[in-house]
């Protein structure tokens, strides 16, 4: 309709009619790039608030995580520590109680982030649709962080040298032999504690269960002990850093949901 009106006025010379039907479509086709351009914003924003919406979850996820993980490498730390007074002889025990501390030392407590989201956001290049790049840089920094030394230090020595050494040494404790404050911790966090274990009487082998002298006398436990204590602090201290990161970054979440809403 518009090119034929704009054809007859060519035809009739009429100059003016011309370029106002010229100034027509010129804004027109403003208007329609200018409304094309406020959608793919608006869904820009839309899917900016998703992608935060589902990082945010992540890290509130890791946060819990943390907090049960590092409350839980704490009361194995505190055995670790009683089995060392017990080896130093400055606390006095039965051997059953001592065995029941000494059992968490093939247990591997450990932190592990949820990157799925994060990753699928990377490979899909939908990341880049964060618009503050100082976000998206912490987001990359916290999801690069190099806590997991740590337990990769600890599973490997735990794994392919204390365990393998404790099983010739002398009978291991089973897991629902655990010391009480740990048998506690499972409780409160992971809920009823089941004893699932089948009890055999080690009494009837002909291998006798060492004493707390055997233990005492024996070089490689007591550094074994000793070198747990050093990692598991070592864990706690990464995992306390990457709590503090995860904590700020949840913040800075909430302020740039905040200024998205709001158009900002």
């Amino acid at each position: 309709m518009l090119l034929r009106r704009i054809t007859k006025h060519v035809k009739n010379e009429n100059w003016f009619a011309v370029f106002i039907d010229f100034i027509i479509v010129v804004v027109g086709v403003f208007i329609g790039i200018q409304v094309a351009n406020w959608n793919e914003s608006q869904q820009d924003q839309k899917e900016q608030l998703v992608i935060l919406e589902l990082l945010e979850l992540d890290i509130q996820s890791d946060i819990k995580l943390i907090e049960t993980t590092t409350e839980m490498q704490k009361v194995i730390k505190a055995d670790y520590l009683f089995c060392l007074d017990v080896l130093a002889r400055k606390v006095d025990v039965p051997k059953a109680e001592f065995d029941k501390s000494f059992a968490s030392m093939v247990i591997l407590p450990k932190f592990t982030q949820k990157r799925t989201s994060f990753e699928n956001l990377v490979s899909s290049g939908k990341l880049e649709l964060i618009e503050n790049l100082a976000l998206t840089n912490q987001f990359i920094t916290y999801y690069n962080d190099g806590y997991d030394g740590w337990n990769t230090a600890m599973q490997d020595y735990t794994r392919n040298i204390i365990a393998p050494y404790l099983m010739e040494f002398d009978y291991m404790q089973l897991p629902n032999n655990q010391s009480d404050n740990l048998k506690k911790h499972i409780e409160v966090n992971y809920g009823t504690y089941h004893d699932t274990s089948t009890h055999i009487d080690i009494t009837q082998f002909d291998v006798k269960p060492k004493s707390i002298e055997d233990y005492r006398n024996n070089v490689f436990i007591i550094n074994a002990l000793r070198y747990k204590v050093l990692n598991i602090e070592g864990q706690i201290d990464a995992y306390t850093g990457l709590l503090e990161h995860s904590e700020s970054l949840l913040d800075k979440i909430s302020v740039e949901k905040l200024k998205i809403s709001e158009g900002k």
